[in-house]
């Protein structure tokens, strides 16, 4: 349903930029309704959000986690006070449902490593899929699982700090960019208004329609090119 609400910004966008830039509602809508090719990025786009939640959701359990097993509880016990301990903040977890299907498998005895593949299939990303493959290792060879959990924490607490530290640069850089796409509608709308040679030239000559296409192309293609610069993965 997300995914909906982006698109309908996103061509109501299309139309606001192309009704700016051509001053026809016609043109307008068709730069909308080209608009619709781009659906299946903007779900993937939300898709991806969705993911990125789930696995800060992830994250948060895993902590609670280690910190009972860290005071000597069992893992089944340890598993089963972190998803209390996730309740009762009531906190938006999206995960959260997932996560008690996978306790119910200490009630059924399924192994753990199995429940954990479930849920990584459900939920492809990679904190979740490297403790699953920890949890799949160590329940084939008869490993401690609880003395290798303390070691995956270390190295998801390493991902998230170079995350967070990363998160604020793009954050800034997002911002910079929202600044700079700003610049050219916020400039055309000043003309417009205070500048009625501006007007006629843009909107009532054939060269004025055509610059204002190029330009339009030339600001879409430099909006797409700076989202991808600052999409930085880690």
């Amino acid at each position: 349903m997300q995914w909906l609400i982006y698109t309908l910004l996103f061509l109501v966008g299309l139309f606001g930029l192309g009704y700016l830039f051509f001053n026809s509602f016609v043109i307008a809508i068709v730069i909308a309704c080209l608009g619709t090719i781009y659906i299946k990025g903007i779900k993937n786009y939300t898709r991806q959000a969705y993911l990125r939640q789930i696995e800060k959701d992830f994250v948060t359990f895993i902590y609670s986690l280690a910190s009972y097993i860290g005071v000597g509880r069992s893992f089944e016990h340890s598993f089963k006070q972190s998803l209390l301990e996730m309740e009762k903040d009531k906190g938006n977890y999206p995960l959260l449902k997932d996560l008690k299907k996978v306790q119910l498998a200490f009630e059924v005895n399924m192994s753990i490593g199995h429940a954990m593949k479930q849920l990584a299939e459900t939920y492809p990303v990679e904190t979740i899929l490297h403790f699953t493959y920890i949890c799949e290792r160590m329940v084939y060879s008869g490993g401690a699982l609880e003395d290798v959990i303390d070691m995956t924490i270390q190295m998801i607490r390493q991902k998230v700090e170079v995350e967070k530290e990363l998160e604020v640069i793009i954050t800034q850089k997002r911002f910079e960019l929202l600044i700079m796409m700003s610049f050219v509608p916020l400039m055309i709308l000043y003309l417009r208004s205070v500048s009625g040679s501006f007007y006629q030239l843009m909107y009532g000559t054939v060269s004025g329609r055509l610059m204002m296409l190029v330009a339009l192309v030339l600001y879409l293609i430099s909006g797409y090119f700076g989202k991808r610069i600052i999409d930085i993965q880690v």
